[in-house]
């Protein structure tokens, strides 16, 4: 469907209208804890969304699989057929190694970039919980 697209014209837009999304949506309480865990779910469903945009853009695997696999060498008997052959396979290869880049990617950067500030603040309120608690102790 989408395997002959450049990855480019759809991950580019598609990135700069999620960051306007996360943005647009990202809601100041005056709790850092809510905000930063309203942010983490907005960055987990921009993502959600990017993987199945990236799913899709996976090449269709029938070519690496059974189906069109060259069983015999009258399959492949001309050097052109060869030639094709790996053509077809280096292209399917490229996409899916790009696509997989893609993923992770943006699963290291948005992902663990939004559970770290979560985390962060987290353990910024428990410690000021636990030494709110060890100074009233003390008195």
């Amino acid at each position: 469907m989408l395997q002959n697209i450049s990855l480019a014209f759809i991950v580019l837009p598609f990135t700069l209208a999620a960051a306007a999304y996360v943005r647009i949506v990202d809601v100041k309480t005056g709790n850092a804890m809510r905000d930063s865990l309203h942010r983490l779910k907005s960055v987990t469903i921009v993502l959600g969304v990017l993987f199945v945009v990236l799913v899709f853009l996976l090449p269709s695997t029938a070519t690496l699989s059974t189906f069109g696999y060259p069983e015999t060498t009258a399959d492949i008997n001309s050097q052109e057929k060869v030639l094709k052959l790996l053509q077809r396979y280096n292209t399917s290869l490229t996409r899916t190694i790009d696509v997989v880049f893609l993923m992770l990617f943006t699963l290291a950067f948005w992902f663990m970039a939004a559970i770290y500030t979560f985390v962060n603040i987290f353990k910024d309120k428990i410690d000021r919980e636990f030494y709110t608690v060890k100074d009233e102790n003390v008195i």
